[in-house]
This record gives structure tokens, C-alpha cells and sequence, in this order.
């Protein structure tokens, strides 16, 4: 058995593998050895017509020989996935010529490799051999993407930072959009104190538990408060749905996403944050994001627009 080592993908080499061995086993396969093969006669032959040479034929029978046994010996290959170890890819009649070289290679290189990061450890999400090129770094840009997958949520935190945070902001002078945007926990900002006055309209919000058809500022922040919370947190559907999209497939997808975020973050940003505090925090500050955008365009303010997409175009930048 030889073993093949990846970083990723090894079901897509299983399905080549598997591909080159199924041809192999054709009668095409065939009829292109026996025309190789008769080629290779008739040059040797008009070969030893000009010169007469019995190296020449020795040379010959060395490579027909050797051809033969790294085309038609065929060996079982098993390739080991280090981004996926729960599932064994295996191969049967892969040539020796091809699984040879590909299992030195590969093992030479993971052993390389673990042995680099044997002596200079990192977390799994920024580890080569576990998660593949620049996980951890390609896992926090998509962080960066979280939206709510809850439609009620993001009805409801529009009204709210349109209604409630922008008054709070250019009404009450609680905090300045600065403050809100350099904040490293704008969650609690934006719900810390709300307006008991202001309010923002209830489209039978089942977490507000009110058949008013406007509610306070107030009272929303501790539906929507709540419900956010419970919506980023392991059950709730944007955890579910964002746990799906990366690890999808893993028999312990929430486990991993636990661990690889609150990782990446530590070992990039150097933060404590659990992976449910990021992605609650990503979820608010898109949210508020989506509202000051959402305000400025039912007001026509195409300058704060653009100023919004060119920030946001050089953020994502940065990131990569």
C-alpha cells in the first residue's frame, strides 16, 4: 500500500486516480501499448540495420523492460487527506509508475513540513499540514462577511439603527460614529442605554412579544438583544448556517468552527474572543453597516454611499 499525502482535495485525486486506472484497463489502453510497442521495433530495427550494434538492442530490451513494470504493475494507493482525516480515499490498480514517484514525493514533503512545524508550533487554523495554505487567514475574511440568516433580525436592526442608533448618535450624542465603527465591541454599545421615547415599527416580531404596532427603542433592544445572542450562539441559524458553509460534511463541524475561529483571531489580532462573540460581533457591525447604508440611500445620500463601498472595497484589501 502506498500512502499519498495532501493538504486538501483528496477527493478530487481519488476520482483522477481512480480515472487513470479505469482507462488503463481498456482495450484502447491495449491497442496503444501494442502500437507503441510496434514503433518501437521497427526503431530499433532500422537502428541496427545502420550501425549493428548489440547495445543497442540490450538498450532496448532494458527499456521494454522497465516500461512494463512501471506500466503494467499495478499496486492499491491510499491517500491521506490532512484537512479531512476522517475519510479514507482508496485506489486499487494505479500503476507503479504513477503511485511511486506521487507517495515519495508527498511523503517527503509531509515530513518536511511536520517537521518545520514540529519546532515552530502554531495553532491548527495556521497550521500547513491540518488545515492547508493560509486557513486561518482565508477563515477570518469571511468572518468579515457574517450576515444574520434571520430575516426577523434583519428587518428588525434596520428599523433599530436607523430609528434608535442614528438618534443616539446625532440626537442624543450618546457616542459619535467613530467611536461606534473603532469600538471592539460595538454590541454593547448600540444596546447600552436606548431610548425609551424613540421607536421603531413591530411587523409581529415574535421575539418582542408586544401586538403594539410600534415598540421603544428600549423594548426592541432586549428582544433583539436576545435573539441575536441566541442566534450566534451552537443551535442558532446563522451559527448552523456559516458552521455548514465551512465545515461542512466534518462529523464535528461546530466543534471545529469553536475552535479554528476563536484561534485565527487569537493568533492573527491577538483576541480572547470565543468563535460566538466574533461572530456576533461581525453580525452587528455588518448589520449596522447595512443600516447606515440602507438610511443613506432612502435619503439620497449618494456621497456616504460611495464613501461606504470604497471603505469597505479597501478593507476587504487589506485582508487579502
Amino acid at each position: 500500500m502506498n500512502e499519498v499525502y495532501v493538504i486538501a482535495g483528496g477527493e478530487w485525486l481519488r476520482n483522477n486516480l481512480n480515472a487513470i486506472a479505469a482507462f488503463m484497463g481498456t482495450r484502447t489502453w491495449d491497442s496503444i501499448e501494442k502500437i507503441a510497442l510496434t514503433l518501437s521495433v521497427l526503431a530499433v530495427a532500422v537502428i541496427w540495420v545502420q550501425r549493428h550494434n548489440v547495445m543497442d538492442l540490450l538498450g532496448w530490451v532494458a527499456v521494454f523492460v522497465l516500461i512494463s513494470l512501471l506500466v503494467n504493475v499495478r499496486t492499491s494507493v491510499q491517500i491521506i487527506d490532512n484537512s479531512d482525516l476522517v475519510k479514507v480515499h482508496r485506489v486499487d490498480n494505479v500503476p507503479v509508475g504513477l503511485a511511486m514517484p506521487l507517495s515519495l514525493t508527498t511523503r517527503i514533503g509531509h515530513a518536511m513540513v511536520a517537521g518545520y512545524e514540529m519546532v515552530f508550533a502554531q495553532p491548527d487554523s495556521a497550521t500547513y499540514s491540518k488545515t492547508g495554505m493560509l486557513f486561518g487567514a482565508n477563515l477570518i475574511v469571511k468572518s468579515t462577511d457574517f450576515l444574520s440568516r434571520n430575516p426577523e433580525i434583519i428587518n428588525l436592526f434596520q428599523d433599530y439603527v436607523q430609528n434608535c442608533v442614528l438618534g443616539d448618535i446625532y440626537l442624543n450624542h450618546k457616542y459619535t460614529l467613530e467611536d461606534l465603527m473603532a469600538s471592539s465591541d460595538p454590541y454593547t454599545i448600540i444596546f447600552s442605554q436606548p431610548s425609551p421615547l424613540r421607536q421603531v415599527p413591530n411587523n409581529n416580531y415574535s421575539f418582542l412579544h408586544s401586538s403594539e404596532p410600534f415598540v421603544s427603542c428600549k423594548d426592541a433592544s432586549v428582544g433583539l438583544k436576545d435573539k441575536l445572542n441566541f442566534d450566534t450562539n451552537t443551535g442558532g441559524k446563522t451559527w448552523h448556517y456559516y458552521v455548514q458553509q465551512i465545515f461542512g460534511g466534518r462529523p464535528d463541524p461546530d466543534l471545529l468552527f469553536r475552535q479554528l475561529v476563536s484561534d485565527s483571531y487569537s493568533y492573527f489580532y491577538g483576541s480572547s474572543q470565543s468563535a460566538s462573540q466574533i461572530m456576533r460581533q461581525n453580525v452587528t457591525m455588518n448589520a449596522l453597516k447595512e443600516g447606515i447604508t440602507s438610511n443613506a440611500a432612502r435619503n439620497g445620500d449618494t456621497a456616504s454611499l460611495v464613501s461606504l463601498a470604497t471603505t469597505s472595497s479597501m478593507e476587504k484589501q487589506r485582508l487579502a
